[in-house]
């Protein structure tokens, strides 16, 4: 009927409240200010949507990645949450013990009047020395959270799959000012990832997992290679980790 008047009442869990993001750059401040303040409550939204860039920057830093999931709704909202293979206090916990144990390794192996690339080295060299290859994890990992691919296997259990030696590397690298992001791709055949670092001069990556070897002795194959020389054991979607992405890590 021409007459007839309808009424459509909404409850309050029909509303969203969003913060809109209206460029890449805005976006990419509000995907690390989430991840750095596990903020993981926030409702994304723009008319571009930039959730690739939450995608990235969570693979970029996975210093961050405590079983947390980049997720996207259907009403065009995105943004992180966790994961539910481990509780928001656990969660909390392991990141302030990785937090502490970074400013801890840093304190012991960086001193004053280091260049950039002898902060690198020492890290490089820390990790090696105190982390572990955990070969069972490697083998046998699936979908669920395991210690070994955080910072917080690395720096506090001292075992470690390739994403936590990453992980590990970034923490330790912001505690002493050198800009850093994981790179995520493959290397031997399956899935892998390792580091690329502003040196102030020029860029390198480094490799700790491949570098460490036996345990005995610290290599320095994959420490501070250019592109090419990664390139030859390692292959990755430069799209994905471009090299201006690493002065995201200002914003850690």
């Amino acid at each position: 009927s021409a007459n007839a008047k309808y009424t459509i009442q909404l409850s309050s869990e029909a509303f969203v409240k969003i913060k809109r993001l209206t460029s890449e750059k805005a976006a990419v401040k509000a995907a690390a200010k989430a991840l750095k303040n596990t903020k993981y409550t926030t409702n994304y939204y723009s008319d571009t949507s930039y959730y690739q860039v939450f995608v990235k920057m969570l693979q970029q830093h996975p210093e961050y990645n405590y079983n947390t999931v980049v997720w996207r709704n259907t009403n065009g909202t995105y943004g992180y949450h966790r994961g539910s293979s481990i509780t928001k206090k656990k969660q909390k916990e392991k990141m302030e013990a990785a937090d502490q144990a970074a400013k801890d390794a840093v304190k012991a192996c960086v001193s004053s009047g280091m260049t950039a690339k002898q902060k690198a080295k020492a890290i490089h060299d820390y990790l090696i020395v105190h982390c572990s290859y955990n070969e069972r994890v490697a083998s046998t990992a699936g979908n669920q959270y395991h210690d070994a691919f955080t910072a917080y296997g690395a720096l506090v259990k001292g075992s470690a799959v390739c994403q936590g030696y990453a992980a590990a590397f970034n923490l330790m690298a912001q505690k002493c000012g050198l800009p850093s992001m994981a790179v995520c791709g493959r290397a031997g055949g399956v899935a892998h990832a390792w580091n690329y670092v502003d040196l102030g001069s020029s860029s390198r990556y480094i490799d700790c997992t491949w570098d460490d070897t036996d345990g005995k002795k610290i290599s320095d194959t994959y420490f501070c290679v250019t592109e090419a020389e990664m390139r030859r054991q390692h292959s990755w979607t430069a799209g994905d980790f471009p090299a201006e992405a690493i002065g995201y890590a200002k914003y850690f």
